[in-house]
């Protein structure tokens, strides 16, 4: 457990990151009188079970950050050095596609139906939580929300470097427990995010990866078992884990899917495909920009007409993979380029400057 790389999580990444599109591109109506409540995938899942990639990502991340900050609590320079990298990965492809929505929204203001307040604007960019002026979304670019959850969870990964380790991982679950267990919610956006239980999907993946860095791991056939049942309950739960609890009912299956692959990685070390490793790179782009990829592509739809002509279920299909070529195309040319520049600027200052 000493790479910092582990293939087994670029594939679930692209497997969360397909999930979601697919969600979304079920659930958009190309015209009124086009439904897509008639089309044979949604009547086999009416409750899309796409919205679960988002329980994945959650535990991906909280393993992550566990593994990268493996060895470094206490260590000078620790916290500064977290922040940085955090940074530079999530912040600068969100402002792209953020700063890019509000430029389409002021070129073509029929677009949306809200009229985004300079403050909303400057919130969003910022990822903080508040209450938009008009009863919709927030931030402006509607994924967001999930990464006002990983900032927050980065925070206090990074304060809890200050911390001995095993003080900084009891310290994060008990702080979990008090404030989703006590903290009233309705004190707005912010005491919202911090009492939401779905932030233990977080803490479990910190719990897992102390749990694999000992070098423990699951049987193969128990991961395979493992694997099959979390996918059966993220269909089978998903009116309930979008109604009440989320962790109890997305969560411990995200785990237990997360905690196969990377067992199963680990048994019987399988090559993965380079193609399942890159999509799994370009996740995050595709994340980010798949509603304005399905927005783009509805409209073009329309307006040939293709919307009446092909069946909804071949557009769902047609419309998911669409996105998802799209994803890896801006990712090559936006995403990589900027992380590259910046990680190569931040080297060159760290090694002229020192820290």
């Amino acid at each position: 457990m000493s790479s910092n790389r582990l293939d087994s999580i670029q594939v679930l990444r692209a497997i969360a990151a397909i999930a979601v599109v697919f969600f979304h591109t079920k659930t958009i109506n190309l015209a009124p009188t086009y439904d897509f409540g008639n089309a044979w995938l949604n009547r086999v899942d009416p409750f899309n079970t796409g919205q679960c990639g988002v329980d994945i990502f959650f535990v991906i991340s909280g393993f992550i950050m566990a593994m990268v900050t493996n060895g470094r609590h206490k260590r000078k320079g620790a916290f500064w050095d977290f922040l940085q990298k955090r940074f530079i990965r999530i912040i600068p492809p969100y402002w792209l596609w953020t700063l890019f929505l509000l430029f389409l929204f002021m070129l073509f203001p029929h677009l949306s139906k809200r009229t985004f307040e300079c403050r909303e604007a400057i919130l969003s960019l910022l990822l903080v939580p508040y209450t938009p002026s008009m009863a919709e979304f927030s931030p402006i670019l509607s994924v967001g929300w999930t990464l006002q959850y990983e900032i927050y969870f980065y925070a206090l990964v990074g304060f809890g470097l200050f911390f001995p380790r095993k003080n900084f991982i009891v310290g994060m679950g008990i702080f979990f427990l008090m404030t989703t267990a006590f903290l009233p919610q309705r004190y707005g956006p912010l005491s919202r995010l911090m009492a939401d239980t779905i932030l233990w999907e977080f803490f479990a993946g910190v719990l897992l990866f102390e749990l694999f860095k000992t070098g423990k791991s699951l049987p193969i056939k128990l991961s395979i078992v493992f694997s099959i049942l979390a996918i059966t309950a993220f269909y089978y739960f998903a009116e309930k884990a979008i109604t009440s609890s989320r962790f109890i009912y997305w969560g411990i299956p995200a785990l237990s899917l997360v905690a196969s692959f990377i067992s199963l990685e680990k048994k019987i070390s399988l090559r993965i495909p380079n193609i399942l490793v890159f999509l799994g790179d370009s996740s995050y782009t595709l994340y980010l920009c798949h509603i304005i990829i399905l927005s783009a592509i509805t409209r073009f739809f329309v307006l040939v007409g293709l919307n009446k002509t092909l069946p909804p279920d071949v557009i769902i299909i047609l419309f998911t993979t669409i996105s998802i070529i799209c994803g890896c195309i801006l990712y090559v040319i936006s995403e990589k380029p900027i992380l590259d520049y910046l990680m190569n600027k931040r080297i060159k200052y760290f090694a002229e400057y020192g820290r």
